[in-house]
């Protein structure tokens, strides 16, 4: 669920705009500054978070296939183990931070967990925690930063309360789990006035992308959906039709602009999934197409 909060804040931070010289060419004179091509990466404290809020999400998961006495119920991250968790060995999780369109935004990082010592409970901590333990994050190129101490001590629909190396810290987190047209975990966090979307990928979802990249379905059209919220504006193509890779598909207005989406491969449209004017939320189901051998 990316929002456009960071470039609100690089607006509110320009010179241009403090002085009050604002007009309609704004945003393209500023462009540089307003839209760069890589947005600034998430702080290590945001992307250890967004760990976290991964652990208790598939404990969550977990938690709902036991039974209620169960005692791994009360141990996300022992249920998970370190061979899905990262660490001891294990490939560790990939955080890959998205843009305002979800498309990923600068090298991955790569977080490993650990096992948390024993700590004095906190005197304002009511329950156990939903996860308690220390996470190592690096890239392919840089080696990690050390170990942070992670404890998530209450998580709803609405905020979630968590210390990081002892700094207690409240914010807000979505957890999107993984669909057919989008197969990655992301989590969507807001911190004290930081923004982030990252999807996160364990062994399994690393293993699945890495077959992509390598061509293992180069061929093959995936369904189209919406990048962000916005307002369809033509539909270019119908069903039955067969597209060259690079056809236009779908036109979608969003915050003031039209974003055309276009076929990544040549194949034959199955179904349109909205209309010209409907509004459509993010990640939204635009158009799907036929199996490449029924296409071919």
């Amino acid at each position: 669920m990316p929002t456009n909060v960071p470039f609100l804040q690089r607006v509110l931070a320009t010179p241009a705009f403090q002085a009050g010289e604002v007009h309609t060419a704004f945003i393209e004179q500023h462009r540089a500054a307003l839209l760069p091509e890589t947005p600034p990466p998430p702080s290590p404290k945001l992307l250890a978070l967004v760990a976290a809020q991964w652990v208790a999400h598939q404990g969550g998961l977990l938690a709902s296939t036991l039974p209620p006495n169960s005692p791994w119920a009360r141990k996300p991250f022992l249920r998970l183990g370190t061979s899905v968790c990262g660490g001891g060995g294990a490939s560790p999780l990939e955080l890959q931070p998205l843009d305002v369109e979800g498309a990923p935004a600068g090298e991955p990082y790569l977080a490993s967990f650990r096992h948390a010592p024993p700590a004095p409970p906190l005197q304002t901590q009511m329950a156990s925690p939903l996860s308690e333990l220390e996470i190592s994050l690096g890239q392919a190129d840089q080696p990690s930063c050390g170990w942070a101490r992670v404890t998530l001590l209450d998580a709803s629909a609405d905020a979630f309360r968590a210390t990081v190396d002892g700094e207690s810290v409240g914010g807000t987190a979505v957890v999107e789990s993984p669909s057919e047209d989008a197969p990655d975990t992301v989590v969507n966090i807001f911190l004290q006035g930081e923004v982030a979307s990252v999807a996160v990928r364990d062994v399994a979802a690393q293993a699945r992308a890495k077959f992509s990249a390598s061509g293992g379905d180069s061929a093959a059209q995936t369904s189209v959906v919406a990048p962000m919220p916005g307002k369809i504006v033509r539909l270019l193509v119908e069903p039955g039709q067969a597209v060259p890779e690079g056809a236009p598909l779908v036109v979608l207005e969003a915050m003031k602009m039209e974003h055309t989406m276009h076929a990544k491969a040549p194949s034959v449209v199955s179904a349109l999934h909205a209309k010209e004017g409907d509004v459509v939320s993010q990640r939204a189901l635009l158009v799907s197409f036929e199996e490449a051998s029924a296409a071919a």
